[in-house]
């Protein structure tokens, strides 16, 4: 393009204005995210609490949600469906309390001593 006359140049542009290629031929640049996937299994959504949350906020919104979600209580959704959000909320819970090193994990000692 550095040896090409202007006219030449004018005439690609508007070629290519004119007449784009079709949206087959574009090659686009995706990248994958996983964040559907992580909201999915996040303890943390699950309990709708934020990152980092102390054990005592993590006991506290296991409690509300496990009182709101427990099927003898639930009589929004199904039993199937009600089961399943109930057995969510407490795998949840368990992971984030048997996690080691997360940040909650300080306040445990602090509980316990």
């Amino acid at each position: 393009f550095i040896h090409s006359s202007p006219l030449l140049l004018t005439n690609m542009i508007l070629r290519r204005l004119l007449f784009p290629t079709p949206h087959c031929h574009v090659r686009r640049r995706t990248l994958f995210t996983n964040t559907d996937i992580m909201k999915r299994d996040d303890p943390y959504a699950t309990l709708g609490i934020q990152w980092g949350a102390t054990t005592t906020e993590i006991k506290d919104a296991f409690k509300k949600k496990a009182r709101e979600l427990h099927p003898d209580v639930n009589k929004v959704d199904s039993a199937e469906e009600a089961l399943a959000k109930f057995q969510a909320v407490q795998k949840a819970y368990s992971k984030l309390m048997d996690v080691k090193g997360a940040p909650h994990r300080n306040d445990l000692m602090e509980e316990w001593s």
